[in-house]
């Protein structure tokens, strides 16, 4: 008999040596040659793994449906039949591959699946080899709100295109309400999405909220851990109320996640990959800022405005203090209680740190905290909530951007028209001043104006400095680019080109930027080309209010919004969006041969019954029949009594009635149920390969 120490491992210590040797910590793993299903079902070692099996034998795919039901892994596990040829997923999905035939798929195949970063195991004559995709220098990371900590919302991301065809679909599928962003924040680092969402009833928004920071693989969606939080924001907040650094408490780098954990929480580093608690950073307690830049968190304490609520109530934004801790220790660096650095604009360039206080733009040696300079500059006494100074650092340049301390009037200076009085209070006109970061000199100055309810737009890219110029956004914006260093005009865009709009005003957020593109939101989201000017419009696409959209790892991550404007267009959901593939190219023809699979009882048997047409009485497909009338003449009694009740967990598809039978489907388990339509007792079941998300039709 065998000994332990000679036996050969089980499915389960082969998972486990696939899992560790890989280093691959959730998402979506898929395994070619799933036999059994011994392995297929081992390798789903916690609820961050989705798997998926494939294999060319309909028994195999059959005995592995039988065991996921069996151990209850449906939904999280599932078995498809796989026809040879191409893999049946879209480029960059795979986190880890496992095939038990190292021969059945081409190299190059494989590569094309995998996420950058992925794993292959392949067997070959008895030994496995493993495969690693790298990740491409092409595509970038977005670790801040605002990309990184010079707050310069641009990012080297070359692959981020205008939107081909969606790359993953996540929820919720609505926010609460359209006074409610639900969406604070998304940020991502090393292939994970982090999110901040309020997962509260969207029945209505009386109701409390549930805010948890969300870590999902950033090619797939695929969910790697929640956290709750007591409390993210005040509830319930309107649409236009503060704090507007709310988006700038979450931070990733590398395999860490700096967050506060709930309002006036201290802050906490996470594990990146599992949502443990790594570190908690004493006395940070009310953080309103983080910002990472060489190893330190840069953290500005929140000030009265963050507190305050109400969009027609100015305030006198005072001052909030700056501490600097060392983000592997906790040991505390340095510290400036009387920073009063006004919210939002903290920003950490080299070995500088730059700020807003009123009145002046100041600047910090960010090794010891002391004073580098400070230059008088002009800020308003009073200012809502939401409206927050611009500061950007890039190439030993500072640019400030805020509005006038004067009230505004009507009139847009960028095109000369008189806006409605709705549309003035939304955005105000500004003075952009550049400094230089060295020695806090004057360099230059030009007209920008605040988006709609959002703070100016300042983008540097490629030396050159692109300036949202127009109120709310209502007029031909970015049009040019001016020299960082001189403000000189050095590139021009035709303003027909650059602009159009169906909608009466800006989405409600911050545009962004990549290497290739401005990242507008007018009325969609709209992809102008730095070079050319020509823009790409996508009005079924939009930001959440406050966020907007991020652009990262080539893709483009819509969060799920409340705005009802092109209601019969747009997305719902939160959506990642690809370019067109360059490796697969849609066929202008899709044959109907094959799509449909026909199953054992398609096949009339010896002696069986037919099945009678459905009655009237019947309720044989989604809302009753082809035409969804809803309507039925089936008589109901005027008082009701429960007849059976079984539970199937999560959730389920509109039940449809014919001929003695109810039929449901379990959306996320992949399961039909059949039942008995008036003794409840089940009479069979079927696990497909993937989710099903309509009706059964009889």
């Amino acid at each position: 008999a065998a000994t332990g120490a000679d036996r050969p491992p089980g499915p389960r210590d082969r998972a486990k040596q696939i899992l560790e040797d890989s280093g691959v910590s959730g998402g979506l793993v898929v395994h070619l040659g799933c036999g059994d299903g011994r392995l297929t079902t081992a390798l789903a070692a916690e609820d961050r793994y989705l798997v998926h099996a494939l294999d060319s034998d309909p028994a195999c795919v059959a005995k592995t449906r039988q065991r996921i039901r069996a151990l209850g892994l449906t939904g999280r596990v599932s078995a498809d039949l796989w026809s040879g040829g191409a893999l049946p997923y879209i480029d960059s999905l795979v986190n880890l591959f496992v095939s038990e035939d190292g021969e059945a798929v081409p190299v190059a195949e494989i590569r094309r699946v995998l996420v950058p970063g992925g794993v292959a195991y392949l067997r070959q004559e008895g030994r496995w080899t493993k495969i690693v995709k790298p990740r491409s220098e092409a595509i970038d990371e977005w670790t801040h709100c605002y990309y990184d900590a010079t707050n310069n919302a641009v990012s080297d991301d070359q692959l981020v295109a205008p939107p081909y065809h969606l790359q993953w679909k996540a929820g919720p599928r609505h926010t609460r309400s359209h006074e409610h962003a639900s969406v604070s924040v998304v940020v991502s680092a090393s292939g994970r999405l982090f999110s901040i969402v309020d997962e509260g009833p969207a029945a209505s928004v009386i109701l409390p909220s549930r805010w948890v920071p969300i870590a999902r693989d950033a090619f797939n969606g695929v969910v790697l851990w929640k956290r709750p939080i007591p409390q993210w924001d005040a509830h319930p907040a309107g649409l236009y109320r503060g704090p507007p650094e709310i988006a700038r408490r979450l931070v990733a780098v590398g395999d860490r996640v700096y967050v506060t954990l709930g309002t006036g929480a201290a802050v906490t580093a996470l594990d990146a990959a599992t949502g443990r608690t790594k570190l908690t950073y004493s006395g940070t307690e009310g953080t309103g800022e983080i910002l990472y830049e060489r190893g330190r968190l840069y953290l500005v304490a929140a000030g009265p405005v963050a507190r305050r609520g109400r969009v027609s109530e100015p305030v006198v934004p005072q001052g909030s203090a700056i501490t600097v801790l060392d983000a592997h220790s906790g040991e505390l660096v340095w510290t400036k209680p009387d920073a009063q650095a006004l919210s939002g604009t903290l920003a950490v360039h080299g070995d500088r740190v730059f700020y807003v206080a009123p009145q002046a733009v100041v600047c910090l040696d960010a090794k010891t905290g002391r004073p580098v300079w400070r230059t008088q500059y002009p800020t308003p006494k009073k200012r809502f909530v939401w409206r927050a100074p611009t500061l950007v650092v890039s190439d030993d340049v500072v640019l400030c951007a805020d509005r006038r301390p004067t009230p505004p009037s009507n009139i847009d200076e960028a095109t000369g028209r008189r806006l409605p009085q709705w549309l003035a209070n939304a955005g105000a006109p500004c003075d952009l001043t550049a400094y230089s970061a060295k020695t806090g000199k004057k360099l230059w100055s030009a007209l920008a104006a605040e988006s709609y309810y959002a703070p100016p737009d300042v983008f540097v890219h490629n030396g050159l400095v692109w300036i949202g110029q127009t109120r709310a956004r209502q007029g031909p914006d970015y049009t040019v680019a001016r020299d960082l260093k001189t403000g000189k005009i050095k590139h021009r865009i035709q303003p027909d080109k650059a602009f159009q709009t169906t909608m009466p005003h800006h989405r409600c957020h911050r545009d962004r930027a990549t290497a290739r593109y401005l990242v507008t939101g007018r009325t969609g989201i709209e992809f102008i080309d730095f070079r050319t000017g020509e823009a790409f419009r996508h009005h079924w696409v939009r930001g959440v209010c406050r966020y907007g959209v991020l652009p990262s790892n080539g893709l483009v991550y819509a969060p799920p919004h409340s705005c009802a404007y092109f209601i019969e267009a747009k997305l719902t959901g939160f959506n990642a969006l690809a370019p067109a593939s360059p490796t697969r190219k849609l066929p202008t023809v899709i044959p109907e041969q094959g799509r449909l699979r026909r199953g054992s009882a398609s096949v009339p048997t010896a002696g069986a019954t037919p099945l009678d047409p459905p009655s009237s009485l019947d309720w044989p497909t989604y809302r009753h029949d082809a035409a969804r009338t809803g309507a039925t003449k089936s008589q109901v009694p005027a008082r009701l009594m429960r007849l059976w009740q079984r539970e199937l967990g999560g959730r389920l598809s509109p039940p449809v009635i014919a001929q003695g039978q109810l039929i449901v489907t379990a959306i996320d388990t992949h399961t039909v149920h059949a039942f008995d339509a008036l003794t409840g007792r089940a009479r069979w079941q079927f696990t497909a390969g993937g989710r099903i998300d309509s009706p059964p039709t009889l």
